[in-house]
């Protein structure tokens, strides 16, 4: 099969088409047929270098994808040859098949296309997750702000959220402000100078020197979540998406639901080009996705 590969970590040239035996399912593995795949920053932080790993090179990355079944694994009882799923691996997306674990496997609705179901298949299933966790904390009514809001995580947080707190402050690059307002008007735009009121959450989605300032208006009992950073403030916790087929199937329901809308910004078919433009293009608003 044609997969994409990393050679070693470095600049896009690393990344090369190479030819690889199809996978055979394990015994709780389903072998999919790839349909689409998204860009995730991870996978570009992994080939970059940034992101260190120790798996043997040459390396197929992608986190992310829709696919079809082609084959399940013996012990895989409730699905079958044909159907549609999303899934969030860890790595080995970036090829026609792939084997996934039935646990990470979530059905696609009829109504949602491939593209979508790809575009949130770990940013929208990590944004899910985190959702899920700050809502069954015992947080006072008050005001969210969210540290880098317009990418995928960031424009469905605010989804699910609105309605649970009295006031989203979010911080975004200044490319997409304007266009995060136009879709959310209800949010106000901050940066760290910006004057707030109390704030009883912050979900830190980028890191930045700007979080300690941001923890000057957190209230005493307040939280703080953040996807890439350990802080020493006691109020802080670092979290991660573990990948889950049931949290991705509600997802995925809330998106045939018209309760999420999915951004995305550019579509290409899989290949070399793409995938090595789509990758130094990964900053964008909305998600980027190759499709087979």
């Amino acid at each position: 099969m044609r997969a994409i590969a990393m050679t070693k970590p470095g600049d896009i040239e690393v990344l090369q088409t190479i030819s690889l035996a199809r996978p055979i399912p394990k015994a709780k593995q389903v072998l999919l047929q790839n349909l689409a795949i998204a860009i995730e920053p991870y996978d570009c932080h992994v080939r970059s270098g940034k992101i260190k790993v120790n798996n043997p090179l040459p390396l197929v990355l992608g986190s992310s994808l829709a696919g079809r079944i082609h084959a399940v694994g013996e012990k895989v009882t409730d699905l079958k040859v044909g159907q549609r799923v999303a899934a969030s691996p860890h790595f080995r997306s970036y090829a026609e098949y792939t084997a996934v674990g039935r646990s990470q496997i979530a059905l696609i609705p009829d109504n949602v296309t491939d593209i979508q179901a790809a575009a949130v298949a770990l940013s929208g299933q990590t944004a899910w997750q985190l959702a899920e966790e700050i809502l069954g904390s015992s947080l006072s009514v008050g005001a969210l702000l969210i540290n880098g809001a317009s990418g995928n995580v960031g424009q469905i947080l605010i989804q699910l959220l609105a309605d649970h707190f009295s006031k989203i402050y979010v911080t975004t690059g200044s490319t997409s402000a304007a266009k995060l307002k136009r879709q959310f008007p209800q949010v106000e735009i901050v940066n760290s100078t910006t004057r707030l009121s109390p704030i009883v959450a912050i979900i830190d989605l980028v890191g930045n020197q700007a979080v300690s300032n941001y923890l000057k208006y957190l209230t005493s009992n307040g939280l703080l979540w953040s996807t890439v950073k350990q802080y020493s403030d006691r109020r802080c916790n670092l979290f991660s998406m573990k990948s889950n087929g049931q949290s991705l199937e509600k997802l995925l329901t809330a998106v045939a639901q018209s309760q999420v809308k999915v951004q995305i910004a550019r579509v290409a078919p899989f290949n070399l080009k793409n995938l090595r433009h789509f990758q130094i293009l990964q900053h964008q608003f909305g998600k980027l996705v190759l499709k087979f």
